[in-house]
Order: C-alpha cells, then sequence, then structure tokens
C-alpha cells in the first residue's frame, strides 16, 4: 500500500466524544479518513486542538496529502500555539491547541490519522508542545 495517502478533501468535523477532535476527510473514491487530535483525560483537565475553531468553508477546494509512515511530514508544528495543515493548493490553516490543566495530570495530546474502520492504515505523532502552557 502506497504510505502517501493522496488529495483528500474535509468534508466535516469529527467529534465523537469530549476528548477527540478532528475532521472527516475523503478521497476521489469516497473513502473516508479521519485526522484527530486525542487526550486521555485523568480527571478534569482539557487539551485538544481545535479543528473545528474554523468553519467548515474554510477548508473548502483544499486537498491534503498525509504520510502514514510519517505524519509530521504532512503538517507543520506551532510550538505552545497550535499547527499548520499543508494543503496541496491554497494556504496553510493554523488549527490551535488548547490547554486547560492545574498541573497535576497529563498534558499530552496526540494527533491521529487512519483509514475509517481500518487499522492497517493509522499512524499517530505526539504534539504535546503544539497547545499553550496551562
Amino acid at each position: 500500500m502506497e504510505h502517501i495517502i493522496k488529495n483528500l478533501k474535509v468534508v466535516g468535523f469529527y467529534n465523537p466524544e469530549v476528548e477527540t477532535n478532528g475532521l472527516y476527510l475523503e478521497d476521489e473514491n469516497g473513502v473516508d479518513y479521519r485526522l484527530y487530535s486525542r487526550h486521555v483525560s485523568d480527571c478534569c483537565e482539557v487539551h485538544y486542538l481545535a479543528f473545528d475553531s474554523l468553519e467548515l468553508s474554510e477548508y473548502e477546494g483544499l486537498l491534503f496529502d498525509f504520510d502514514t509512515e510519517d505524519l509530521s511530514n504532512s503538517i507543520e508544528r506551532v510550538e505552545g500555539s497550535g499547527i499548520r495543515l499543508k494543503p496541496n493548493n491554497g494556504h496553510p490553516i493554523f488549527i490551535p491547541g488548547y490547554s486547560c490543566n492545574n498541573g497535576f495530570y497529563s498534558d499530552d495530546i496526540t494527533l491521529v490519522f487512519c483509514r475509517y474502520g481500518d487499522d492497517d492504515v493509522y499512524c499517530q505523532i505526539d504534539v504535546t508542545e503544539c497547545q499553550p502552557e496551562y
């Protein structure tokens, strides 16, 4: 299988649970993918990348490639602030990071890319440094 998934378009927001925030993506054949941030909460802390801080229309017309061997090739980390998605066409999309923590609990954030329902296309990277300090 090709490790670069090409020309995905954003078709919606993905928020199945409190600890997950992301995007639904789709290729030209209608295959569904997800890109999302995940933080497993220990108590009352909150850490995430706010993909839904933008309007869906701001993603319109943009196409993205994702490297399933090294997801960091598909994004730009912005330390203390968030990430930038790098489309094939158009301008980068800034996704802000958010954090709320008393310092006692974990502040980790993982960025996950996967094909919906298929564990063969799955990768993740740590993006903890892409959020403001709490």
